[in-house]
């Protein structure tokens, strides 16, 4: 009976300190996936997006649709969708947090909540490019457009082997104007 109680004891220990994570991680939401540097505890539709962030901007780029949210007076996520046609099913493939936005409309935006952490790997907005090399982390470094802007890339996986999830830096003037997290299928 003892060992009974003991082994019950430990089950509940341990499914109370699982609950207390995922509530932990649920809390954060979308505006503390940098702080988590994952998308946990799954990565979010556009309906999940709309749900949570009321006032996000739809918004087409190429032909390539997005939503952007305002967290401050110079800051926008940007939630660039799978191709989906339900909102439902489009999950969110790229998180980008920057300092401009990422069409004319943006600007005129109402700074709604702010994020959790505005930085990734410990890497912020303004940060010089030798702050992001100290890192010690292998990157991929090549030049891309980001809304219309020609910046230099500086790319990564978070953990060696990991393919799915990938951490992004936008660099301009040898300052990071953006960041960005996202997955691949």
């Amino acid at each position: 009976m003892k060992r009974v109680l003991i082994a019950l004891s430990a089950m509940l220990f341990f499914s109370a300190l699982a609950c207390e994570g995922s509530q932990r991680t649920a809390e954060t939401g979308l505006l503390g996936l940098f702080l988590v540097g994952d998308f946990v505890p799954h990565v979010p539709t556009v309906a999940d997006v709309k749900s949570e962030l009321a006032s996000v901007q739809e918004a087409r780029i190429d032909s390539d649709r997005i939503y952007t949210y305002r967290v401050a007076s110079n800051g926008w996520m940007t939630f660039r969708p799978s191709e989906a046609l339900q909102d439902r099913y489009a999950w969110v493939e790229e998180v980008i947090y920057s300092r401009f936005p990422p069409t004319s409309a943006g600007s005129t935006q109402i700074v709604g909540k702010h994020l959790t952490s505005d930085k990734l790997m410990g890497i912020g907005l303004g940060d010089s490019v030798s702050k992001l090399e100290e890192l010690g982390t292998a990157f991929r470094v090549s030049v891309v457009k980001l809304f219309g802007r020609e910046v230099t890339l500086y790319e990564c996986t978070p953990q060696p082997g990991q393919d799915d999830l990938f951490y992004r830096y936008f660099i301009v003037d040898n300052q990071v104007e953006a960041f960005s997290m996202g997955v691949t299928e």
